[in-house]
């Protein structure tokens, strides 16, 4: 093998390892956090612990259950398997870009049905449903950034191919944050804990929220 023709093979490895870690549903932890441009982050792990369902009211719970139902939706988007045919690297970015597009549109899914439920029944309700448009606006803000970023990015060698894979990695790892974000809002803390569907939807201790789809 000739010396010129060594970095080209190494980009097209890079750029196929990357992309099929992410389609074929693997996690990596060299590609967790957050990408340069992408606007992403570390997700972490969101609270689940039992609450005093004394203090959770009927009403509650339901309301709660139509959220939670919805963010278990983006999950379900963002973890369903996808294959691709890594012949054509050139192929990839754009895969990769239709990926976080399809959850984009979960989490503005998710925002629509945040407009139907209205606002929760809790003390400070117009504050809190503020908040949760807010955190799932920040989500599909960033969700766009990051394909916008994946569909124009060409980058070349190792460090622009992690960075593009990390950007693209945003759509996995968006259920588990907006599941940790809105389990911590302290209004909505006992009732999320109470709510079977809001536990389902929790990946809890025991999963890597940042592993990929499963």
């Amino acid at each position: 093998m000739s010396p010129a023709r060594v970095p080209t093979g190494w980009r097209r490895v890079a750029v196929v390892v990357s992309a099929a870690l992410l389609l074929a549903g693997c996690g990596s932890g060299a590609l967790d956090g957050i990408a340069a441009g992408s606007g992403d982050r570390d997700t972490g792990t969101s609270t689940s612990a039992a609450a005093d369902t004394g203090a959770v009211t009927a009403e509650q719970e339901e309301w709660m259950s139509g959220l939670c139902t919805s963010l278990a939706a983006v999950a379900d988007v963002a973890g369903t398997r996808r294959t691709a045919e890594g012949s054509d690297v050139r192929e990839l970015p754009r895969v990769l870009a239709e990926r976080v597009r399809k959850v984009e549109r979960a989490v503005a899914d998710l925002d629509a049905e945040l407009t139907r439920l209205g606002p929760p029944p809790v003390e400070r309700a117009g504050s809190v449903q503020d908040e949760l448009r807010e955190l799932v606006e920040k989500r599909r803000a960033s969700l766009e950034k990051s394909a916008t970023f994946v569909e124009d990015s060409d980058r070349g060698g190792a460090i622009g191919y992690v960075q593009t894979a990390r950007a693209a990695q945003s759509a996995y790892t968006a259920g588990p944050v907006l599941v940790n974000d809105v389990s911590k809002v302290p209004e909505l803390e006992e009732a999320f804990a109470a709510t079977p569907a809001c536990r389902e939807a929790d990946p809890g201790d025991d999963a890597d929220a940042t592993a990929g789809p499963r």
